[in-house]
């Protein structure tokens, strides 16, 4: 493996599990302390600064390493005792291959914002994000505790319909970008279509002539704009398959005291919880990369903005490839992070504004609704790229 590639996965774990898991973790509780009326973390403190909480999740580690980890007994307790990394090690690779910008030049050096870059992206992210949801159903099938065991049969009816709804939704994606390599969804995304093109596609009228200023509104090529139903189905299910609320019936607190989590304390527990934050991140980087365009700028493509800078335009004179590229890098990457910013805001505050599903709602949520409509989508979907195309998208 090259080293620069070890070099960036450590550089994003350090990043996720020593940055963003401790926001996360901050966000929440401030978050959920806001729906119910109260102020929060603020009382940890360090050389008499709070810092607003922030240092709350510091708190919460030394508590947890503090904590006593007592070995787990029975049979299976050594593969009990693998359950959190089961959990931990697929959602870190989540992260690996999420583009958080494009690819840049500089001189003869190239600059690109993803660990790796596999051409079934798409589909080892959906597959990492299915092996973690195993965890649950090792650790409470391993035990002798019937709660745990309870607990882990409900995370079974997870596994057995989010990612059925995940790898469907998945399908219209790829009809429509022709590709699973997320850099190149994201890329495929910095563009615009016709809001008005379907005149020609359904009705056959030339947008000529007094109907020329139609060809003027445009919108982004966003896949929740190209594909809004699998939009909501992905962003669903992978909510679903995270096991937070509302679906977290496995580890209902009052139902299951912690559900396959109760044998558990300690570091394993703090894995178990580590591996709930970084998923979460993982589910935004997705959401953002597949449908919410990555980290394009909405109607300016990124050639423009470097020939922009770098050329100039009449009296305005250009700086240059090198500095256009980097200007490029600043505004995509803040870009990235305003709308990861948005979406984790919204999968966090699905926390306090739903009430727990029960796992045959679960069930029927999937089977019922989110399974029809995926296969509908993707025969729309195959539908209008066929029209379009004329060849089936090849």
């Amino acid at each position: 493996m090259p080293v620069g590639t070890i070099a960036g996965a450590l550089l994003a774990i350090v990043g996720v599990v020593g940055v963003l898991v401790p926001l996360v973790a901050w966000a929440e509780r401030k978050q959920a302390a806001l729906v119910q009326g109260r102020l929060g973390p603020r009382r940890t403190e360090l050389a008499g600064i709070s810092a607003l909480g922030l240092l709350q999740p510091l708190a919460d580690l030394l508590k947890i390493l503090g904590k006593g980890d007592p070995p787990l007994k029975g049979p299976m307790a050594r593969l009990r005792g693998m359950a959190p990394l089961v959990a931990l090690i697929p959602v870190l690779s989540v992260i690996a291959v999420i583009p958080v910008a494009s690819t840049y030049r500089f001189g003869d050096a190239t600059l690109r914002f993803v660990v790796a870059d596999p051409a079934w992206g798409l589909l080892y992210a959906l597959v990492a994000s299915i092996l973690a949801l195993y965890a649950g159903v090792i650790a409470g099938l391993t035990s002798s505790d019937p709660l745990a065991r309870l607990g882990a049969l409900r995370s079974l009816s997870h596994l057995f319909c989010a990612p059925v709804v995940l790898g469907l939704a998945a399908v219209s994606v790829f009809l429509v970008y022709q590709t699973l390599a997320l850099p190149e969804m994201a890329q495929a995304q910095d563009a615009t279509f016709r809001v008005f093109g379907f005149l020609e596609f359904l009705f056959g009228v030339p947008l000529t002539g007094g109907l020329a200023v139609l060809t003027w509104f445009t919108l982004p090529a966003w896949g929740a704009l190209l594909q809004p139903l699998g939009f909501l189905l992905f962003a669903a299910a992978a909510v679903v398959g995270t096991g937070r609320a509302p679906f977290d019936a496995p580890t209902a607190g009052p139902e299951l005291a912690g559900g396959h989590l109760r044998e558990y304390a300690g570091v394993r527990l703090g894995l178990f919880q580590l591996a709930d934050h970084v998923a979460v991140l993982g589910v935004a980087g997705l959401l953002v990369t597949v449908f919410l365009g990555g980290w394009s700028i909405p109607w300016l493509p990124q050639a423009h903005l470097v020939d922009f800078v770098a050329r100039g335009v009449g009296s305005f004179q250009g700086f240059g490839s090198g500095f256009a590229n980097g200007v490029c890098v600043s505004l995509h990457l803040i870009c990235f992070a305003g709308k990861f910013g948005i979406v984790l805001w919204v999968l966090i505050a699905l926390r306090g504004g739903l009430s727990r599903f029960r796992s045959d709602q679960v069930i029927a949520l999937c089977w019922g609704i989110l399974v029809p409509l995926a296969f509908l989508n993707i025969f729309m979907t195959a539908w209008v790229v066929l029209g379009v195309t004329g060849q089936g998208g090849n």
